[in-house]
């Protein structure tokens, strides 16, 4: 198999920094959720609490995030989580130019693809922690991971 290009690395960094993003959407989506069915639980339906998952299925990152850290402590999270914001769409706007506009050289692709390497390593260790801030609802409940709708 031939080694591939840095435009073939790039574009693959760049996919799997964006899919990172995605998996997070998703796993502060889980921990809202999660919360949400904590807070209805222990309210045991003595006041209302409205709040569903379909509220925020569309939100956006920055949305997720700012909700995320009204009802999470872990401060150093939230912060971690928002530092790599500006990334995001500087990772996708930046990749449809830089692959169909002016030509870059190769050092301009592999800058780019460290750098985007570098954001997606740090977006795997923001999903586990999340996964991890999750945990500590379901075993406040005494319900397994999977207690939840």
């Amino acid at each position: 198999m031939p080694e591939m290009t840095q435009k073939e690395k790039y574009t693959e960094a760049t996919i799997h920094a964006l899919a990172g993003f995605q998996i997070i959407e998703e796993h502060l989506k889980m921990y809202i959720d999660y919360y949400y069915e904590a807070v209805r639980a222990l309210l045991k339906g003595q006041l209302s609490f409205q709040y569903t998952r379909e509220e925020i299925n569309e939100a956006p990152l920055e949305r997720l995030t700012n909700l995320f850290a009204k009802i999470n402590a872990n401060n150093d999270l939230v912060k971690r989580i928002r530092s790599l914001l500006k990334h995001r769409n500087e990772i996708a706007h930046g990749a449809f130019v830089h692959l169909y506009g002016p030509p870059r050289t190769d050092e301009q692709f592999k800058a780019d693809t460290t750098e985007f390497i570098i954001v997606a390593t740090k977006l795997d260790v923001i999903m586990k922690d999340i996964f991890n801030e999750a945990l500590i609802i379901t075993d406040i409940l005494g319900l397994s991971s999977t207690g939840f709708k």
